[in-house]
């Protein structure tokens, strides 16, 4: 029993956002208010194409790089900065490194996704964090021509 000991009720969301109709007289289901939710065939969902607009920099606009990377010594992090020890490249880890294969003891290969990327990473190089050998770049850096890099909800 719900409280003050009133059955629950079902009540199935249908028909998206009514602004027009006084709120005493809209039929259940339907929403008075709504941020980020549209009707979709299912019920609701969050709408999805839109990015902030608050004077910074759009999302959408921003470059990354995708670097290949094996014998993968010390797990990459987010905010990282990474030193091609040939090149003197250099570039920020976006996200931390995404293992593919094998573990961080020698064996890990995988990717990472680099943002303010300043040189050219050279293919087998090492790569450094903080003067630390953490892996072998396996691979030409790629940037990303759409510019959208999705980080998912963990």
């Amino acid at each position: 029993m719900a409280k003050g000991g009133q059955k629950p009720q079902f009540l199935q969301l249908q028909g998206g956002l009514d602004l027009v109709t006084p709120a005493a007289l809209i039929r259940p289901g339907r929403c008075i208010a709504s941020l980020n939710y549209e009707v979709e065939a299912r019920g609701y969902t969050r709408i999805t194409g839109h990015e902030r607009t608050d004077g910074q920099n759009r999302p959408s606009d921003a470059e990354y790089y995708l670097l290949d990377f094996d014998a993968g010594l010390t797990a990459i992090l987010e905010d990282d900065q990474i030193i091609g020890v040939t090149s003197g490249a250099t570039g920020y880890a976006l996200v931390d490194a995404v293992l593919d294969s094998g573990a961080w003891d020698g064996t890990g290969a995988g990717t990472l996704v680099l943002y303010n990327v300043v040189g050219t990473f050279q293919d087998n190089e090492p790569i450094a964090y903080k003067a630390a050998i953490l892996a072998d770049d396996d691979g030409d850096e790629v940037l990303d021509e759409d510019g959208a890099f999705i980080l998912e909800d963990a």
